[in-house]
């Protein structure tokens, strides 16, 4: 569903510690990105679903990362996707209070193998062993 102007001005204002940090803002009908050095913080807002999602992407790794699931692992925010607007501003609010964290590859790298983790011991390996 597209993003109405309302959840743009409310995305804008909790991502404006991005634009002071010199990202550039770019807003589309279904996501709102903001591109600094290689990194890209994207705030995504699904064409045929009724949730939205924030990532980051790594342009010289070409490596992108669900910051909602950094957030889980990380410090145990749990945040509904459906809810789209209280999700992107929940996890805007989390890049800001851990942006040199969540800006770091190696961080997000780790991340992501914690989240592997947790889908592991959460749902057990369902692969057969040979």
């Amino acid at each position: 569903m597209k993003i109405s102007e309302n959840e743009i001005q409310k995305i804008l204002e909790s991502g404006s510690f991005l634009i002071e940090k010199g990202y550039v803002v770019a807003c589309n009908e279904y996501d709102i990105s903001y591109t600094k050095d290689g990194i890209l913080f994207k705030i995504a807002f699904e064409p045929y679903s009724d949730i939205s999602s924030v990532s980051i992407w790594f342009r010289e790794n070409n490596k992108e990362f669900n910051i909602g699931w950094i957030a889980f692992v990380r410090e145990n925010i749990k945040t509904n996707p459906h809810e789209r607007l209280a999700n992107a501003v929940i996890l805007l609010n989390y890049i800001n209070n851990n942006y040199q964290d969540v800006s770091n590859y190696e961080f997000c790298e780790e991340s992501e193998k914690m989240v592997d983790d947790f889908i592991l011991k959460r749902h057990g390996n369902t692969t057969k062993q040979s």
